[in-house]
């Protein structure tokens, strides 16, 4: 069964208009929803306003648009909805992406200045040298992301911001530890162009009862859509089917994506981008708008186990898993004979394409069919120049 809160139960009775009686349930010492059905003796439909999701932990909850309430911001204040009101507000200050890694980067750093039988806090100048030494000897590239969680614990737990002897020291530490790496992890591009000889689903069946994933022509029309939007795998994985919809006007036809979640985005502003039907442009077998299309009329059936609310579902259900966003890119990228692997300085064989090779490889493509790195920039929603990394090639 679920477990509910006083905020589950704020929501319901806002959404019944009966929010007159959140101070008399507060007074009563009801703290969810079975305790509230019990003191009114009868339950109150759930109109939640949140789309809430399921299987990965990384997604972000995207609220509905709706005026602020004096109402919910007063109830913070009542004795028992304050510790939960607090908890939220620090729950939020970063990513559900980021918190793993700040975990595992704040662990690394405890372990390390154990190492060494040091404590992990204060930061001295002997534990700067210290950890900066582990992390050199171990060839870590997080090393200026490790000093930055370290950086905030200090502060937190002190109170103070570390001296400018010690921060020289940090930054000469990273000099040293960063000298000598070598590129971080490949973000390689495939010739996009190259899924149009892959497109063909005249002798292609439907999936039947084997995920879509199984066929090499459901991961060729979701790499397409992928790189023609350049999405991101946390974006991937985040896209619902009420996210897509199509519209034919005297302009032509369209095919509409609102992005629930991206990177740059902290508020979940839901950004939607529009992409044109190509058939008309000689890219009949990359058309962003007939590859969406299709994948839905496949995979998305209503009454059927094929009408999922995610629209890149995955094998179990809920989002997409981050390997198996992989392994639906490298199904479709080695139908194109590209190779899947190369050699890095020292010889050893990496693997070319991960969760963000449509961004890299889309940004490259419509770069080639003649859009504005401007235009480019804009529709991928980068929020910075990394863009011309991609497209320099």
């Amino acid at each position: 069964f679920a477990v509910t809160t006083f905020r589950d139960v704020l929501a319901q009775l806002r959404a019944a208009d009966l929010t007159h009686l959140a101070p008399r349930l507060v007074d009563q010492g009801v703290r969810n929803i079975d305790q509230m059905n019990g003191l009114l003796g009868r339950s109150i439909p759930k109109h939640t306003t949140e789309i809430r999701t399921r299987g990965r932990r990384d997604l972000r909850v995207v609220t509905s648009s709706t005026r602020g309430s004096i109402i919910g911001a007063l109830e913070a204040a009542a004795p028992a909805v304050q510790q939960e009101a607090i908890q939220n507000l620090v729950r939020d200050q970063y990513a559900n992406t980021t918190r793993n890694t700040r975990d595992s980067r704040w662990n690394l750093w405890t372990r390390l200045a154990t190492s060494w039988k040091l404590p992990p806090l204060p930061i001295t100048a002997e534990l700067v040298q210290a950890i900066a030494s582990s992390l050199k000897r171990g060839r870590y590239r997080s090393s200026a992301q490790v000093f930055s969680m370290a950086r905030q614990q200090h502060v937190a737990h002190t109170g103070c911001r570390l001296s400018a002897d010690i921060e020289q020291q940090i930054t000469m530490s990273i000099r040293s530890i960063e000298r000598g790496l070598g590129p971080s992890t490949l973000k390689d591009a495939f010739i996009v162009e190259d899924l149009a000889a892959t497109t063909d689903s005249s002798t292609t069946p439907p999936p039947a009862e084997d995920h879509w994933a199984e066929y090499l022509y459901d991961c060729v029309l979701v790499t397409i859509i992928c790189c023609w939007w350049m999405l991101r795998g946390i974006e991937v994985a985040a896209a619902r089917f009420s996210n897509v919809w199509f519209e034919t006007t005297a302009f032509g036809r369209l095919a509409f994506f609102t992005l629930p979640c991206h990177k740059t985005d902290t508020i979940g502003m839901c950004i939607t981008r529009s992409r044109p039907c190509t058939c008309s442009d000689n890219l009949a077998a990359l058309c962003p708008y007939h590859a969406l299309d299709t994948f839905i009329r496949r995979n998305h059936r209503p009454g059927t186990d094929r009408n999922d609310e995610y629209l890149f579902y995955g094998r179990r259900g809920g989002p997409i898993t981050h390997l198996e966003t992989i392994e639906v890119f490298r199904k479709a990228i080695a139908s194109t004979g590209a190779e899947l692997t190369r050699p890095d300085p020292q010889g050893q064989l990496l693997h070319r394409f991960n969760e963000h090779v449509c961004r890299v490889s889309g940004s490259q493509f419509l770069t080639r069919l003649g859009y504005p790195l401007e235009t480019v920039q804009l529709i991928g929603c980068w929020g910075s120049d990394a863009v011309r990394r991609y497209v320099q090639e």
